[in-house]
Order: C-alpha cells, then sequence, then structure tokens
C-alpha cells in the first residue's frame, strides 16, 4: 500500500515540481552501461537516440517535491481537511535515525523533500493563513482523522531534523509569523 499526501489551501497554490536538478540530454549522448544485462543493452533503442531525456547526476538530484491536481475529485469531500483547495502532494516525507546511520543517501533525498516543501510552503502562506498537510493510505480516506497526531507547525521557526515523518491519518496545519 501508498501512504499518500496532500496539500490544502484557502486559495489556489502553484502546481510543479520543486527541486528537481536534472540537465536534458539526448538519448544517444548518454553512455550505456557496462552490465551487458541492463535493457539498454538488450533491447534496440535506436530508434529513441534523438529523444530529450532527463539525466540526474546523483540521487538526491532526483528527490523533488510535486504538487498536482486531486486526480479523483470525490477526495475533496471524502479528506478530513478544511480547505477550499485540495492537491496531491508527492515527495518522500520521513526522516528517521536508522536512515541518517544506515542509508545516509536515502536520508539526504527525504531531508531534501522536507526542505523544499517547507521553501514552497514560505512562498505560499501570508501570516494569518494556514495551509493543510494530510496523510493516509491509499484506500483509507474515508476514515477519521487520529486528531491526536494532529500538529502545528511554523515554518518560519521549525528546523527540519529527525525524527520527522508524515504519519497516517496526520494532520499538520502549517502556518507563518
Amino acid at each position: 500500500m501508498t501512504l499518500y499526501h496532500y496539500v490544502g489551501a484557502d486559495k489556489p497554490l502553484p502546481l510543479g515540481n520543486y527541486g528537481e536538478k536534472y540537465t536534458l540530454k539526448k538519448m544517444r549522448d548518454i553512455p550505456k552501461p557496462k552490465n551487458k544485462n541492463d535493457l539498454r543493452n538488450i533491447l534496440d533503442l535506436s530508434d529513441l537516440e534523438d529523444e530529450w531525456v532527463k539525466v540526474y547526476e546523483t540521487e538526491v538530484d532526483f528527490a523533488f517535491v510535486t504538487v498536482s491536481e486531486l486526480q479523483d475529485l470525490s477526495l475533496k469531500t471524502k479528506l478530513p481537511m478544511n480547505k477550499r483547495y485540495i492537491y496531491e502532494l508527492g515527495g518522500s516525507f520521513q526522516l528517521t535515525g536508522e536512515d541518517y546511520f544506515q542509508n545516509r543517501i536515502q536520508y539526504q533525498c527525504n531531508e531534501k523533500c522536507f526542505k523544499e516543501l517547507f521553501a514552497y510552503l514560505k512562498e505560499q502562506l501570508v501570516v494569518g493563513e494556514t495551509i493543510e498537510v494530510y496523510s493516509c493510505w491509499d484506500s483509507e480516506e474515508n476514515q477519521p482523522r487520529d486528531s491526536t497526531l494532529d500538529t502545528r507547525i511554523d515554518v518560519s521557526k521549525y528546523k527540519i531534523a529527525y525524527p520527522l515523518s508524515f504519519e497516517d491519518k496526520q494532520l499538520i496545519t502549517f502556518f507563518k509569523t
């Protein structure tokens, strides 16, 4: 199952990818891998040689946040959010001590997602406004939120550090002072 994240606001929010770092290259300019079992060495991709593709230098470059239109409009009434405009939020929002000590790259990717989200929220929020983020497992949108997990975060003052994660059925209200 997948843990989905939603972001809600009283005004329309800009859509897009935030923090993605890549260069565009023609497929023919990307060296083939040395592994003979790699699909690019097995399949005939010659018809794609003039196609532009995104190339990421590091795994951290591939970590980014996406704000996109809500695909299932019925979720607007199912989700326990108090906002008129609701969007899907993509990214990896879990900072754990385990990743910090055992999987540093994963930790850096997740940390980047939080930093990009907080920068986005700081840019969108005006003092007195709030933006909500709600997380729940796929197909559990109708289930009640766990109000004991409700959290308020001031994006102007909050320091991102582990442990930090968006939990199942948690509503986080972001504001700016």
